[in-house]
């Protein structure tokens, strides 16, 4: 009774204001008033998952969780949710009076077991810190690259090399930097003495790859305590095929796929698969976004190295870029495991990397990036950036979004002056949504400003309509 009544008040209040629908059905009609209003939608099912906790503990703690892992039918079964989420995106496109591109938005969380995010986003981070352990093993300053008999130095400190295949290291080298060896890189590259950076050390170390390089390890050090097991491969394989297959259906439906953040004990999986997803999908246009969440103090790092990449390897960057969703999580975890706080310290801080990076992403030829933000000062900065940019406002691959039920008077201001607009549009069921609604009251500590300035905004144009009608205007 207790979850029912719950369920009762909060559908007819915060699910009402703040979610779309509980279906696909529910969508279509919120989504033909939104384009009758010159905004488009960007369809969410809101459906994330944390690391297990106890019954009490979930009690006692407010966080973004949405439903524990239940196994791979369930992780199957949100598949099948995101697939509905990009054909009704791709159907209401069709009948579209905006003309804007369609966007469905998934949580990789949803599509395997956290535990194993996790597991795997450990490995991704001890894989960058090899790279630097190795450059300490040479007798020179570090310059941040390796030439190929620096790399056979430094490799053969730290793993045995196979008898069976003694050229393994040198394959191994020419692969990171995309070639199958070194005639087929000179070929491509004659002006240039080849040298591999954590850019190129990164493309070519895969789970599978890692999984077979601990094997040789001359000591058992931290890689190798997080490589996976025969049984985490197998199911993080699963995982890929599941985004592979969500990836494969929005390039075929002409849907941009946004891939959203998540914790940050989860990113490294995630932004290792949206990379992939993009070396795959966005070569002839973007269809992978991969999200930013600048309140981070490495955001600046990442996104250039990811921009960096595009260039390198032929493909149209595409982000997402937010503020952020999880500070609270975030920092009280820093505390209690007593590592450094990756949130930036001031508000100001935050902006000024949403700002900067924003500017930089519209700069960047063929990028594409989707602006979510309540901020009205970012999104004047924006503006302005795509006209020193020579951007088009419908379809210069800029977009603004918002979340439903917040910020209206930005949204809909930008869909009337023909900018690409955008509600996000959660939905599911309420007992699904209801952590995502908790986490929106909590996380989002500019709401009541933001609600203080929409009053203002509409008190003066009350005023302002009196005005000129006892005008005679």
């Amino acid at each position: 009774l207790g979850e029912t009544l719950t369920n009762f008040v909060v559908k007819r209040t915060f699910f009402a204001h703040f979610c779309a629908a509980e279906d696909e059905v529910g969508l279509q009609p919120v989504m033909e008033r939104l384009e009758a209003s010159g905004v488009s939608g960007i369809l969410d099912y809101a459906a994330e998952a944390d690391l297990d906790t106890s019954r009490d503990e979930r009690e006692e703690e407010v966080v973004a969780r949405t439903y524990e892992y239940e196994g791979e039918k369930a992780c199957d079964a949100a598949a099948a949710v995101f697939e509905k989420c990009i054909a009704t995106a791709h159907s209401v496109a069709q009948h579209s009076a905006t003309g804007s591109n369609p966007f469905a938005a998934i949580k990789v969380t949803a599509l395997g077991n956290p535990k194993l995010l996790k597991r795997i986003s450990e490995m991704i981070v001890q894989t960058k810190l090899l790279f630097q352990r190795m450059e300490d093993r040479l007798e020179r300053p570090s310059v941040g690259s390796f030439t190929l008999d620096e790399f056979r130095n430094a490799f053969s400190q730290i793993f045995h090399l196979p008898a069976d295949d003694p050229e393994q290291v040198d394959k191994l080298f020419w692969y990171a930097l995309g070639a199958s060896d070194e005639a087929e890189w000179r070929a491509a590259n004659p002006d240039t003495e080849p040298t591999m950076d954590i850019v190129d050390w990164m493309r070519s170390m895969d789970v599978n790859v890692v999984s077979r390089l601990v094997e040789s390890c001359r000591e058992k050090g931290p890689l190798f305590n997080v490589a996976l097991s025969p049984e985490e491969l197998e199911l993080a394989q699963a995982l890929f095929a599941r985004l592979d297959r969500l990836a494969n259906m929005a390039e075929e439906l002409d849907v941009r796929l946004m891939i959203d953040a998540e914790q940050t004990y989860f990113q490294p999986c995630i932004d290792a698969n949206v990379l992939r997803l993009q070396r795959m999908h966005n070569v002839d246009r973007p269809v992978i976004f991969g999200t930013y969440q600048c309140y981070l103090k490495d955001t600046d790092e990442r996104l250039t190295q990811d921009i960096e990449r595009a260039k390198r390897e032929g493909w149209a960057f595409a982000a997402k870029l937010v503020r952020g969703a999880y500070m609270v999580t975030e920092r009280r975890l820093a505390e209690e495991l007593d590592y450094p706080d990756p949130i930036h310290d001031t508000l100001e801080d935050t902006h000024d990397s949403y700002n900067r990076n924003l500017r930089r992403i519209i700069e960047t030829p063929k990028a594409e990036i989707m602006i979510a933000t309540h901020n009205q000062e970012s999104c004047e900065i924006a503006a302005n950036a795509m006209d020193q940019a020579g951007r088009d406002r419908r379809n210069g691959g800029v977009y603004f979004g918002q979340l439903l039920g917040m910020a209206d008077n930005i949204t809909f201001t930008l869909g009337l002056c023909g900018y690409s607009a955008f509600k996000y549009l959660p939905y599911g069921k309420v007992q699904e949504v209801l952590p995502y609604l908790i986490r929106r009251a909590q996380e989002n500590s500019g709401l009541m400003a933001g609600a203080v300035h929409e009053r203002r905004v509409i008190a003066n144009e009350i005023k302002r309509r009196l005005f000129n009608r006892g005008s005679g205007q």
